[in-house]
């Protein structure tokens, strides 16, 4: 596999165009002062989905959205998402049906070419919005000054849930992870490029808000990069147009048993992301040196991410991880 430029993305969008969404449920043109979609992208899941679609109704706000559902299961005998969709009764929900199936990374692409607005956030639907998820996101997008393309959202997820429900009897436990997760909240911060060196930042998706025009125009997520081209995709993204991060929990990650989790998806997720540090690498010789000079704390922190296993930082990563942390905080002083 060549590395990739990241100053380029191919146009994964065009390419399946011929492949029809059926309307099935709900008026797409019906947006009136809608700002912002939720496109929930759906594959024979439907209990989950219920769960997904009620977080996405019952937002705590006064602003005009539309939500989304995409149901890239092409057996059209199969009526169990229509079933769930209507029995919201709610304007608000347009749904879709692909007459073939797009796969993963092909459904989300087209929630994006179907949603209407200026804006769209993605929703797995084995993921939750907070109630207060849109009201922070269109403060974020209308009052500050600055042309954000993507906006990535802090989630928590059901195993942090999970602890917390175990443990609640003892306040003061519930007390200090409330805080630490409180205290570490810097506000908005744009994120360089440069940033992808030192975090994960691409995933999960879960909450993250676009502007459409210019995911349209990146060319969407490339499935050549299969099961890590969400990773792929951010890189090329972030390099190429403004991206912010809102340090603040406004979604839940749902851990399932499904395709990511799978010991053979992760090691080549694993791979893909090694790969992708290589072709950060070969940008400039800044990246080359830092890069070769952390290279086992980057690997360590990767195998930590899939493998759960110990990571080893040298003193100097940690060093060099707090002296760009401050970094960032200086640029985003607004």
């Amino acid at each position: 596999m060549e590395l990739i430029d990241f100053s380029k993305n191919k146009d994964s969008i065009s390419k399946q165009m011929d492949i029809e969404s059926i309307l099935l449920y709900g008026n797409p043109d019906n947006i009136l002062d809608a700002e912002i979609t939720i496109c929930i992208p759906t594959y024979k899941r439907p209990n989950l989905l219920r769960d997904a679609i009620e977080s996405a109704v019952n937002q705590n706000t006064n602003i005009g959205y539309q939500i989304i559902v995409v149901d890239n299961d092409s057996d059209f005998n199969n009526t169990e998402v229509a079933e769930i969709v209507q029995s919201f009764n709610d304007s608000k929900i347009i749904y879709y049906k692909n007459k073939e199936n797009l796969q993963l990374f092909g459904n989300l692409n087209r929630c994006a070419v179907l949603a209407r607005t200026k804006y769209f956030a993605f929703l797995h639907d084995d993921d939750l919005l907070l109630e207060d998820y849109l009201e922070h996101v269109a403060t974020i997008i209308t009052k500050v000054k600055k042309k954000i393309k993507c906006l990535l959202i802090s989630c928590t997820d059901n195993i942090y849930l999970s602890s917390l429900d175990k443990e609640s009897k003892n306040i003061k436990f519930y007390i200090k992870k409330v805080y630490a997760r409180v205290k570490s909240i810097k506000k908005l911060v744009k994120i360089p490029f440069s940033a992808n060196i030192f975090y994960e930042l691409g995933t999960p998706t879960c909450g993250i808000l676009f502007e459409r025009n210019a995911f349209i125009e990146s060319g969407g997520f490339n499935a050549d990069y299969f099961p890590s081209a969400d990773g792929a995709f951010f890189l090329y993204f972030s390099r190429n147009y403004n991206t912010y991060k809102y340090k603040k929990i406004l979604s839940i990650y749902r851990f399932m048993v499904n395709e990511s989790e799978r010991p053979e998806t992760k090691e080549k997720i694993r791979l893909l992301r090694e790969f992708f540090i290589q072709s950060i690498k070969e940008i400039n010789v800044l990246y080359r040196v830092i890069i070769s000079i952390f290279q086992a704390d980057i690997n360590s922190v990767i195998m930590k991410r899939f493998y759960n296993r110990d990571c080893r930082k040298s003193l100097l990563y940690k060093i060099t991880f707090r002296v760009y942390d401050i970094y960032l905080g200086t640029i985003n002083k607004m």
